[in-house]
Parts: structure tokens; C-alpha cells; sequence
């Protein structure tokens, strides 16, 4: 699609850097990545306490096996027991899929931006947990 996601191209100093902000999660399966997620305690525009999601990938050949949706529940399920009231992730606007699918997860647009070195708009989506 010709999006420059910071995950597509980021070194090991970024990486080491954007995960120490969190909690980083790799799904694995007999030493093969499956797939990532990092959460953290983030807000944009709404001012809620709440978590924001990024990093989210799977491996390409697995995709549509489910394996987003086991990492986003566990995303949500982990920010309801921290008592958070919400959470919330961005994606790049043209990206239909993802926001088909964020939308169908409950999530809603709450703000748009256009993070430094992007080629893309980006929605910043909001999902209610209390």
C-alpha cells in the first residue's frame, strides 16, 4: 500500500526505545514469531486514563487466522483489569481494512494526525472499556 509504518523499518535502538514505554508482547509458537503488540499508558485528544496500542503486526502468511484478534482481546482485557477507562490506537487513514476492522471492534475516531515522517493521515480510534 506504499504506508511507511515506523514498525515496517524500525532498528533495534527504536524498537528498544518504543517498548520501554510499555508492555511488549511477542506471540510465538516453536521459536517462529507469530506476531506483536506493545501497550502503554497513553491518551490523545480525549484526556481519559487509558491505554493506547501500537506495534500491532502478525506475520504476513498468517494473517486471517485470528491471531490480531487474540492480541488485541488480550490488549483490551489487560486494560480493563488496570481499571483503565478506555483504549485507544491509531492506523494510517487509507488503510481500509484496519479501520473496517477497528470500527467493527467498537473502536471510533476520535482525532486524526499526521505523525512526523509519515506519507499518510492517520485516525486516532477510542474504544470505551468502563
Amino acid at each position: 500500500m506504499g504506508l511507511n509504518y515506523t514498525a515496517t523499518y524500525q532498528d533495534e535502538i527504536v524498537t528498544l526505545e518504543r517498548i520501554s514505554k510499555g508492555k511488549a508482547f511477542l506471540l510465538e509458537k516453536e521459536g517462529q514469531l507469530l506476531g506483536t503488540v506493545l501497550l502503554k499508558k497513553e491518551n490523545w485528544f480525549t484526556g481519559k486514563n487509558s491505554a493506547y496500542v501500537s506495534q500491532l503486526a502478525v506475520t504476513p502468511t498468517l494473517k486471517k487466522n485470528g491471531l490480531g484478534t487474540l492480541l488485541m482481546d488480550l490488549c483490551e482485557d489487560l486494560a480493563k483489569k488496570e481499571g483503565l477507562e478506555a483504549i485507544q490506537l491509531d492506523t494510517a487513514k487509507p488503510a481500509g481494512h484496519l479501520v473496517a476492522w477497528y470500527k467493527k471492534r467498537g473502536y471510533k475516531v476520535v482525532g486524526e494526525t499526521r505523525w512526523e515522517g509519515k506519507t499518510y493521515e492517520s485516525w486516532i480510534f477510542e474504544k470505551t472499556l468502563i
